[in-house]
C-alpha cells in the first residue's frame, strides 16, 4: 500500500491513532477520516485530502470499507469517493455470481475457508478492476 506519500514525514503513529480513533467512536466514513488527517496537519504538500489512504487504513479495522484507488477509480470512471462506491457496489454486484462461481468450480476453498469471507471476494474485484485498467 503505497500511501506513505500522502502524509508528512514522522506522522506515522499518529496517522493510525487518528484512524483508530476514528474506527473506535463507531465512525467508518473514509471522508470523514480524510478530513481529519487534514485538520490534523497529517497531509504533505498542500494535499487538501488523503481518500485513497484513508480508505485503506480504515479497511485495516473494518474490512467493509470499499478501497479506493487510482486504478480502480479510473476503471469505474469515478469522480468522488461516494461516487465510486456506488459505482464499485453496482460492479460487485454484477461479478459476486462469477467470483463465487470460479471458487467452487476450482475447489478453492478447500485451500482455506477465507475465501468464502465476503472481504477476500471484494478484494478479489479489485484485482479484477485493476486488471481492465490500460496500464
Amino acid at each position: 500500500m503505497k500511501i506513505g506519500r500522502n502524509f508528512r514525514a514522522n506522522t506515522g503513529p499518529k496517522v493510525l491513532i487518528t484512524t483508530k480513533n476514528l474506527y473506535l467512536n463507531h465512525v467508518h466514513d473514509v471522508e470523514k477520516l480524510s478530513k481529519n488527517y487534514f485538520e490534523g496537519g497529517l497531509l504533505s504538500g498542500n494535499k487538501r485530502n488523503a481518500l485513497v489512504a484513508a480508505s485503506k487504513l480504515l479497511w485495516l479495522f473494518d474490512h467493509e470499507i470499499i478501497i479506493m484507488d487510482d486504478y480502480t477509480k479510473k476503471a469505474l470512471g469515478a469522480k468522488n469517493y461516494i461516487d465510486y462506491t456506488q459505482k464499485w457496489n453496482n460492479a460487485f454486484d454484477l461479478k459476486i455470481i462469477e467470483i463465487d462461481s470460479i471458487i467452487s468450480l476450482y475447489q478453492l476453498n478447500n485451500i482455506d475457508p477465507i475465501i468464502n469471507e465476503r472481504w477476500f471476494k471484494m478484494r478479489v474485484f479489485d484485482q479484477y478492476l485493476w486488471s481492465i485498467v490500460e496500464n
